[in-house]
């Protein structure tokens, strides 16, 4: 709280958050008039006229010996007029004004403004933790062997077949060296002669009766196409079963069956081809995979 004296006029900086004025009469002006009040109301003492900087509200009239003089929100300077040989002395109450009236209602919510600018993208969180393990794949097939025929030979053998898969697949071109068009291919496990065989073909028991190749009477240069599969090839606990899908140089295509029932159990661990006339030509390829 802070006071200043004032007589004439000019302008009088407030203090901040000034809430409302006391001002007592030091000198009367020697114009100044009485009325029949009491105390005493006075007239043409002095007026008083809040600012704030801008402008300034209605002159307040200093009508009593000691009198309050309401401040409206904001006010920044005081402006005032004292009569001739007149001397008011003015103390600042800081606060809220007293005179101010209970909050009215709210009023009712205004338009939604626009929509501000888009903020800066923010920072790249931290790597997550690594997911779990995703199921294993299906297992594939593994080349085991691949053999090109570089001189006609009577027979074919692919052999130390590894026992670390669970069937065997053999993809096979084939050409024979007679005078035939086709000649049948011959197909015996671990070299066993024995009539340990069945086949969908029928006929002798010592060998499987898988396919055909084509004989020297073909076109040149064409093969005969045998995919076989032996299934579950080291369970010495049954008996071994072979199938044969057979694609001829003609687009015909056919599938066989076939077992190995020999008479002492064993794992697979050779193959034999041969031919029922001539030989397996020049540019025959086996290729043998391991599936699990």
């Amino acid at each position: 709280m802070s006071s200043f004296t004032v007589t004439g006029s000019g302008t009088h900086a407030l203090s901040s958050g000034v809430g409302a004025l006391h001002v007592h009469i030091d000198i009367v002006p020697i114009r100044a008039g009485s009325g029949n009040a009491f105390p005493t109301n006075w007239y043409h003492v002095a007026l008083l006229r809040p600012g704030d900087g801008t402008g300034y509200w209605e002159p307040i009239p200093v009508d009593a010996d000691d009198a309050w003089v309401s401040i409206p929100n904001g006010a920044t300077t005081l402006g005032y007029s004292v009569g001739p040989g007149g001397q008011v002395t003015v103390t600042e109450v800081i606060g809220p004004n007293p005179f101010a009236g209970p909050s009215g209602a709210a009023g009712a919510a205004g338009a939604t403004g626009a929509t501000g600018a888009t903020g800066a993208t923010g920072a790249t969180g931290a790597t997550g933790a690594t997911g779990a393990t995703g199921p294993a794949g299906s297992s594939g097939s593994t080349l085991i062997s691949d053999t090109t025929v570089a001189t006609a030979a009577a027979s074919v053998t692919l052999s130390s077949i590894p026992g670390t898969y669970t069937d065997l697949v053999l993809v096979c071109q084939i050409r024979g060296t007679s005078g035939n068009v086709a000649d049948e291919v011959y197909f015996r496990l671990n070299g066993d002669s024995g009539n340990n065989y069945d086949t969908s073909l029928g006929g002798t028991n010592n060998l499987m009766r898988f396919g055909a190749a084509n004989g020297g009477g073909a076109s040149a240069g064409s093969f005969e196409g045998s995919v076989i599969e032996v299934l579950d090839y080291t369970n010495t606990a049954k008996h071994v079963l072979c199938s044969c899908m057979e694609i001829r140089w003609s687009a015909t295509a056919s599938l066989k069956g076939g077992q190995w029932r020999p008479s002492t159990a064993a794992a697979v661990t050779s193959v034999t081809f041969s031919l029922s006339a001539g030989n397996i030509d020049v540019g025959s390829r086996f290729r043998l995979y391991g599936r699990s």
